[in-house]
């Protein structure tokens, strides 16, 4: 009976992600060119697009420790926890992945407004498909998620950080909108369209 109990607490606090969608990003810097019309090849809303052929890529000096990430996302009064998925580097390809620059460390800070309300130090590998980080946010509210890179893989042949694509996701009582979050994401892939 004790066995039938733990099991079903446990089945009870699963958390239950729906995903949240950026309508853009915005980052400390990124690598601009001018090898077409557009200088925004490797902006911060490339992380957000779901396509790993293309990625977000700081511009500073140097590879891209300090360097931060940053988006919004709806507004909720209260949630357990974020859980952010990461293409960590450039994943277009395995040998663009080791030449350039990956993130190893990552701070990942929760803010509601001016307030953080949660953070997470995590490790990165530099390898192919999605990481996952968790942060507890304990029924905070949210609207807002940074990514700061505090250590990183050295590329073999570029000193550019990569990230090719972010996704978020939350464990909130709040009722989801599936059809805003769908919203946002319409919006944000519109911008990348023109650009294609």
């Amino acid at each position: 009976m004790l066995l039938i109990f733990y099991a079903q607490l446990s089945m009870a606090e699963a958390p239950s992600w729906n995903q949240l969608h950026a309508d853009q990003g915005q980052a400390t810097s990124f690598l601009q060119g001018n090898w077409n019309k557009y200088t925004e090849n490797y902006h911060p809303n490339y992380a957000f697009d779901g396509n790993p052929e293309t990625a977000w890529v700081e511009g500073a000096d140097g590879d891209g420790v300090g360097q931060t990430l940053s988006w919004d996302v709806s507004s909720l009064s209260t949630a357990n926890s974020v859980k952010i998925r990461v293409r960590n580097g450039y994943q277009k390809s395995a040998g663009l992945l080791t030449a350039n620059a990956a993130p190893e460390q990552v701070r990942v800070s929760v803010w509601s407004g001016r307030d953080k309300v949660a953070e997470h130090l995590a490790t990165l590998d530099r390898k192919l498909g999605w990481q996952d980080v968790v942060v507890d946010v304990r029924g905070q509210p949210m609207n807002h998620i940074e990514l700061e890179v505090v250590s990183a893989h050295t590329g073999t042949k570029y000193r550019d950080l990569c990230i090719s694509d972010v996704e978020t996701w939350v464990d909130s009582t709040v009722t989801y909108d599936a059809d805003f979050e769908a919203s946002k994401l319409s919006t944000l892939l519109a911008w990348v369209g023109e650009r294609v």
